[in-house]
C-alpha cells in the first residue's frame, strides 16, 4: 500500500517571537499511515482525538495511544509514531519553541524520559489547546498560555 499523505487543516501560524519563545503553528490532521523515524528541531504537543496509534521515541519502549492521550516531541530527539496498520488516527498538535521552553526542559518540567500524558475527557482538553491560538493576543499571549496548559498537563500527569 502506498504511503498516503496526511489529510491536514492549518489552524494557526505565527512567524512572530516574543523573545522567551513562540507557539509557531497548530494543525489538525486525519493520519492514514504511520510516520518515519525522524527529528524535529522545535518542541511540540500532540494530542490524540481519535484512533489508535503506536509512538516510540530514543527514551523509551514504543506504546498504544488512544483518543485522551498526549505526548511532547523534543527538539533533536528521535521518535515515530502513527496509527496501526488499516486504523485511522486523529491529532492536533502544537509546534513551539523558544528559551523558555528549553528552561522547563532544563528544569525537569518537561521530561523527555516523560513524553506521555492521559487528558481526560478530551472535549475539555481539545478545547484547552485550542485557546492556545484562538483567543487574541500577541506571541507573548500565547507563550504564556502554552505554559499554563503544560502545567496543568504536568499536574494531571502526577496525579495519575
Amino acid at each position: 500500500m502506498a504511503q498516503q499523505p496526511p489529510i491536514t487543516k492549518l489552524l494557526f501560524h505565527d512567524a512572530g517571537d516574543s523573545g522567551l519563545g513562540r507557539v509557531s503553528a497548530a494543525r489538525r490532521q486525519v493520519v492514514r499511515t504511520g510516520t518515519v523515524r525522524r527529528r524535529i528541531d522545535c518542541f511540540a504537543l500532540v494530542y490524540t482525538t481519535g484512533g489508535i496509534c503506536s509512538f516510540e521515541h530514543a527514551h523509551g519502549s514504543p506504546v498504544e495511544l488512544s483518543a485522551g492521550d498526549a505526548f511532547l516531541l523534543f527538539p533533536g530527539v528521535f521518535h515515530s509514531y502513527g496509527p496501526t496498520t488499516g486504523e485511522l488516527w486523529e491529532e492536533m498538535f502544537l509546534l513551539f519553541e523558544g528559551p523558555v521552553f528549553e528552561l522547563w526542559q532544563q528544569q525537569g518540567m518537561l521530561d523527555v524520559a516523560r513524553p506521555r500524558y492521559r487528558l481526560e475527557p478530551v472535549s475539555y482538553w481539545e478545547s484547552r489547546i485550542e485557546k492556545i491560538w484562538e483567543q487574541e493576543g500577541s506571541s507573548l499571549d500565547r507563550t504564556v498560555r502554552l505554559q499554563g496548559l503544560l502545567s496543568d498537563m504536568n499536574r494531571a500527569r502526577d496525579a495519575q
